[in-house]
């Protein structure tokens, strides 16, 4: 049977955020991410996805919900997984459940871009079923959403793991043979 190159799909994922602060206040908290998934070119993808997660520490806490776009490049095909490296761009609402006083964060509730930058693989389990494993790192224009107590702009990093539910690229010829 021929090598297929995958087509749309959706999926979700779970997984834990990661703040980067400089105090000793780390925060962490869940992830979640709804995503669908398009071809476009033999190498590249399209992602769709919408996020729900939270930053929280002893002395913060902050709900995230990004919406962005990404594009992801596959540097080579193996036979049973597929690694990728992703970029984007989008837009991050976030609110501010508990704070420190003194925070320099201007407001309690706002909105953001955000750029994510991430390594993933996707590992297929069946024919039209397959893993997905992704960390990545998302950079925020806002002031004091990872820290609170900070004047740089937020970022954070996440570990998520999900499932997806794929079709087969019709019109792909992976080895440009004719035999489809």
């Amino acid at each position: 049977p021929q090598l297929r190159e995958p087509g749309v799909g959706a999926g979700a994922k779970i997984g834990g955020n990661f703040s980067t602060t400089e105090s000793s206040q780390k925060g962490t908290g869940y992830h979640a991410r709804a995503f669908f998934r398009h071809p476009i070119a033999p190498r590249l993808r399209g992602e769709l996805g919408i996020e729900f997660g939270e930053l929280k520490a002893k002395n913060f806490k902050t709900q995230l919900i990004p919406l962005d776009y990404r594009l992801l490049f596959i540097p080579a095909r193996p036979i049973s997984w597929t690694p990728y490296l992703y970029a984007g761009g989008g837009f991050l609402y976030y609110e501010h459940e508990r704070r420190p006083s003194g925070s320099p964060a201007k407001k309690d509730i706002g909105r953001t871009a955000v750029v994510p930058l991430g390594v993933g693989a996707q590992f297929m389990v069946d024919s039209k079923v397959a893993v997905d494993v992704n960390g990545g790192y998302t950079m925020t224009f806002a002031e004091g959403i990872t820290s609170l107590l900070s004047t740089k702009k937020g970022s954070y990093w996440n570990l998520l793991i999900g499932v997806m539910v794929v079709g087969e690229d019709e019109d792909t010829d992976p080895d440009k043979d004719g035999l489809l």
